[in-house]
């Protein structure tokens, strides 16, 4: 092989790896936002459990707080 031939195959093969990388790294950064996106409506879903939990202990509690009735 002449010193152009070996330059291109070695162009040719950095190429394939660096193709072979950069699909790996969509790949794992399409499955990354996945599991972001599901991250965020979990604790969406939590945020609102949590919300509901406090209203009710807030109406819990002011009904706790008014006098007996016989007062």
């Amino acid at each position: 092989m002449t010193s152009h031939e070996q330059q291109i195959a070695d162009l040719q093969a950095r190429l394939s790896f660096q193709e072979d990388t950069l699909q790996a790294l969509n790949t794992r950064v399409a499955s990354q936002d996945r599991d972001i996106r599901d991250l965020q409506a979990q604790l969406q879903h939590l945020y609102k459990q949590m919300r509901d939990l406090k209203d009710g202990l807030d109406e819990v509690g002011s009904a706790d707080d008014a006098p007996p009735p016989h007062y």
